[in-house]
């Protein structure tokens, strides 16, 4: 995590610079071989020339940090909390974040939008066009935090994050070559090569039963997206799969040349376009190039190799191939932002994956929680002072900096991540308590659900309810399991059910808890019909 955390931080210093010159007026070099200060226009038009600390990361690091807090006891992932609450939230403080990731993040705050149903359409940004690597980038911790023998959980995890943000099916199949790759790496110790490759490419056919296992995708999302697409999900995957294997015969061809080098891959793959630049499923095989690339030289070379060719996607390639090689490495020597907090959060990603019972975050409750209007107006003040909607507490840690309308500042979270706050200059919101944090309590997990069930049921596992499902959470499990079991205990009776659905409804004026409920009912059925 410390790789890929100093490889994203080297990477944006080069981002989207067309020449060596702009590299020199961001960092006072034209080339980047290792974290450094340097300054960055941060808001646009309106907002601040900031100087930035050697380390400093962008999206791609704190992306990975809001899934790392949605993980929990066995690998199980809280994707409503994560597309409801960090990703509305991270908007106030996202560094270099995508056009596509933003868009989506935006349309989530709205009400009734769902983690699976956000099909959003704008002028700049299209779910059903996003096939950029905002989700591939940030699907490192569902591998580190995968305990043996949940294979499958963590490929329905990867799928589930990806597609919150990313409809096209470049951006969604991106994040499970490279959930494939990282797996192997942590699997078997050694960088894959183009004959793994094609077997990750092959493992695109699986994406549609991935999508139909789970209750939320196959009642709403595949039908919508295959509707909205124009295509069905078994051919959109094969296509992407007969497409990749082409691209990985051109880059092994290129690597097995005598003058191989990873700039002649990138140009191949015409990772250097407007149009192909941050492609979800081209920037993963070009991360797992330079990776195979520099397996005998270092995690060190490969970043600087990355950051370096201008006109790429630096940073994300860069922090993905670190990412791997980071796997097998020593800590980084370089100074990092938050590396103390990244440490923490990795050291419970291995907890979780040795087999410990660990809790996620202590979201807000989502019945009461409502998303920021505004980027500026998630930060407030509470009794104790400053306070960031859905995460807890800031304590400042650095100078104001004014723009024309709007303050930007360093604050630190009481967690331990450090961010670039934005506020409004007259700043008097008060933060209610119930955006705040909940306090600490254990969640209710599908077992423990298990023993208050009726005997006509028998169990919750009878009915194959995965433990990666918003189920097992605590937060919306006590009140939807609850009316699940007493549905149970009436043998599912159809007047009780529309009952207890048309109230579910009007109580939480939104689709996530309605259909929660549905998918659970409809797993106990089955399973008490079959017995």
């Amino acid at each position: 995590m410390l790789w890929a955390a100093a490889a994203d931080a080297m990477g944006w210093i080069t981002e989207l610079a067309d020449s060596p010159a702009l590299i020199k007026r961001r960092a006072g070099r034209s080339t980047v071989s290792e974290p450094i200060a340097w300054r960055r226009r941060i808001g646009g038009i309106a907002g601040v020339n900031m100087p930035l600390a050697a380390g400093t990361y962008s999206d791609d690091t704190q992306l990975r940090l809001s899934v790392c807090r949605g993980l929990s006891t066995g690998g199980a992932f809280d994707v409503e909390a994560f597309a409801k609450i960090e990703l509305p939230v991270w908007l106030n403080y996202a560094l270099g974040a995508g056009t596509g990731s933003k868009a989506a993040a935006q349309n989530l705050s709205k009400k009734g939008v769902g983690w699976f149903s956000n099909f959003f359409e704008s002028k700049s940004a299209s779910y059903v066009r996003g096939g950029g690597n905002g989700a591939a980038m940030r699907i490192q911790p569902h591998v580190l935090a995968a305990p043996p023998g949940s294979f499958d959980l963590m490929m329905s995890s990867v799928f589930r994050n990806s597609i919150v943000t990313h409809g096209h099916v470049h951006g969604f199949a991106g994040a499970h070559f490279h959930a494939l790759c990282l797996h192997h790496v942590f699997r078997v110790g050694k960088m894959p090569g183009p004959d793994f490759w094609m077997k990750f490419a092959d493992s695109f056919i699986d994406i549609p039963a991935i999508a139909s296992a789970d209750p939320q995708l196959s009642a709403f999302w595949i039908k919508s997206w295959e509707i909205k697409s124009g295509l069905s999900l078994r051919k959109a995957s094969v296509e992407a799969r007969d497409n990749l294997r082409r691209d990985i015969d051109i880059v092994s061809e290129i690597m097995d040349g005598a003058t191989s080098s990873y700039s002649s891959i990138l140009n191949a793959l015409s990772l250097k376009d407007r149009e192909k630049r941050g492609s979800g499923i081209l920037t993963a095989l070009a991360a797992a190039a330079s990776a195979w690339m520099h397996r005998d030289v270092g995690v060190e070379a490969a970043i600087r190799a990355a950051v370096n060719e201008i006109g790429s996607d630096t940073d994300t390639i860069a922090t993905m191939a670190g990412s791997m090689l980071g796997a097998l490495s020593p800590r980084p020597r370089w100074r990092i932002q938050d590396e103390d907090y990244i440490s923490m959060e990795a050291e419970r990603l291995h907890r979780i994956r040795s087999g410990e019972r660990i809790r996620a975050f202590n979201y807000p409750d989502l019945s009461q929680w409502r998303p920021p209007v505004t980027q500026a107006s998630a930060i407030g003040v509470d009794a104790e002072g400053f306070a960031l909607q859905g995460l807890g507490r800031l304590a400042p840690i650095g100078e104001e900096h004014s723009g024309s309308e709007d303050v930007w500042q360093w604050m630190r979270l009481d967690f331990g991540q450090t961010i670039l706050t934005k506020r409004k200059s007259s700043l008097v919101a008060q933060v209610p308590r119930s955006q705040m944090p909940s306090p600490a309590t254990e969640p209710v997990r599908v077992t423990e659900l298990a023993k208050s069930i009726p005997p006509v049921v028998h169990s919750l596992e009878d009915a194959r309810v995965s433990q990666s499902s918003l189920f097992d959470d605590g937060r919306l499990g006590e009140d939807v399991a609850k009316i699940a079991q007493e549905l149970a205990g009436k043998r599912f009776n159809p007047e009780a059910f529309g009952r207890e659905l048309l109230s579910l409804m009007d109580r939480s004026g939104g689709v996530e808890l309605p259909v929660a409920l549905t998918a659970l009912v409809y797993s106990l059925r089955t399973s008490w019909k079959k017995k």
